[in-house]
């Protein structure tokens, strides 16, 4: 019988290659805006924005040299022996100026 949790768990399955090829198309889209310089904040419909991040990008962005990328970290933990793993859920690309 299908069960709904094996199509998300299965990298064979059809919903999982669906999802992945959505995710490596939206991915597509933000870099083709970053190359005509234009910056990308990518947040999943899951992502719940408490406070205005406009200020905090702006602020970041003054400092220095600028990143080229922002993500999220999450899986912390003790065990963990290279830190956290990096969020793509919600990422922030730096448009390329001139001669980038």
């Amino acid at each position: 019988a299908w069960r709904p949790a094996t199509a998300w768990v299965d990298p064979t399955s059809r919903l999982r290659r669906h999802i992945q090829r959505a995710l490596a198309e939206r991915h597509m889209a933000a870099a083709a805006l970053v190359k005509e310089g234009i910056s990308v904040l990518l947040a999943d419909s899951s992502a719940v924005v408490l406070k205005p991040v406009a200020p905090f990008f702006i602020d970041t962005m003054s400092r220095g040299t600028p990143p080229e990328i922002m993500a999220m970290r999450g899986g912390c933990g003790p065990n963990r022996k290279l830190g956290c793993d990096l969020l793509w859920n919600f990422l922030f690309l730096r448009g390329a100026g001139p001669g980038d």
